[in-house]
């Protein structure tokens, strides 16, 4: 804290440093890595004298390794990092594909995975494809680490389940199992920020969809999963059009979200625009649009 309006700083050299600061400062404390966000909350005026801005930089928390059958990404690192990574690009294309949905270059280069996942934002394009892959979350303090689901972690907009003395550290995501594909909808094509949006996880045996995740953003105070739009799925051929199946998953689809209407667009349209979205991811990923990844393949 400070005297003058500005927050205080501190830089600690290592995790355990950074731990002791969270659990000393509590709600004083503001994590900072990339600070694409943290600008805008200075901006603001939303950090001011009586917070302190704990700097990560010296923390390696930037790491991006396969783990077992799954991937782990250390919670700093940066997006164009996850968008360029072959590893990435081979055992989950669908993160990698909504890297690509991700504001511009400049702020790829600088905003983090964690402090994507930390804003909580119901609009966030990462958000819906982790939760498809079936990502989790590690949060550690002082008293040690706990781990949740992404789609736990947001308990509202901008508002998380992290205590004060817990840091994000990393995120597992598990290799995908199959076909993907991330649809969104907005009103222009940079720097947008999407109306409603939908990932699409699916498993193939047989030529049929044998297993399926579907999340959707934009159409409820956090990004959800949509489980009884997935079930709706199963069954359905690869390659071949199924245009009652497709119709009864994006009905149920609409039963799972919770659109409202804002300055950017109504419920209606929002509720028109998931299903758009929908029905092309699933084009995409069925082979409409190109070949079907299967399982056996």
């Amino acid at each position: 804290m400070t005297g003058d309006g500005r927050p205080g700083y501190e830089r600690p050299a290592n995790l355990e440093e950074a731990l002791a600061l969270l659990a000393r400062l509590g709600e004083h404390a503001v994590p900072l890595a990339g600070g694409t966000d943290v600008a805008l909350r200075l901006r603001h005026g939303l950090v001011g004298a009586e917070h302190t801005l704990v700097d990560l930089g010296c923390i390696d928390l930037d790491g991006l390794e396969e783990r077992g059958d799954a991937l782990v990404l250390g919670a700093a690192v940066r997006i164009a990092d996850i968008r360029s990574s072959p590893l990435v690009g081979r055992r989950t294309p669908l993160l990698c594909e909504a890297t690509a949905e991700f504001g511009s270059p400049q702020i790829r280069g600088r905003a983090t995975l964690g402090g994507n996942l930390g804003n909580a934002s119901p609009v966030a394009d990462l958000a819906p494809a982790l939760v498809a892959l079936g990502a989790r979350i590690t949060l550690a303090s002082q008293g040690g680490t706990r781990e949740l689901a992404v789609e736990d972690f947001p308990s509202g907009p901008g508002k998380t389940v992290r205590r004060p003395d817990e840091l994000i550290t990393e995120v597992t995501v598990p290799f995908q199992r199959g076909p993907g594909a991330y649809e969104r909808l907005v009103y222009r094509r940079q720097l947008a920020i999407a109306v409603a949006s939908v990932a699409v996880h699916m498993e193939v045996r047989e030529g049929r969809v044998s297993w399926a995740r579907v999340a959707a953003g934009a159409v409820a105070p956090r990004v959800l999963p949509c489980p009884r739009t997935a079930e709706a799925l199963l069954g359905m051929a690869a390659n071949e059009s199924a245009p009652v199946q497709v119709a009864t998953a994006v009905q149920a689809l609409a039963t799972e979200t919770f659109p409202i209407s804002d300055a950017r667009a109504s419920r209606a349209y929002r509720v028109g625009a998931l299903g758009e979205a929908l029905r092309v991811a699933l084009g995409r990923v069925r082979g409409e649009q190109g070949g079907v990844v299967s399982r056996e393949s």
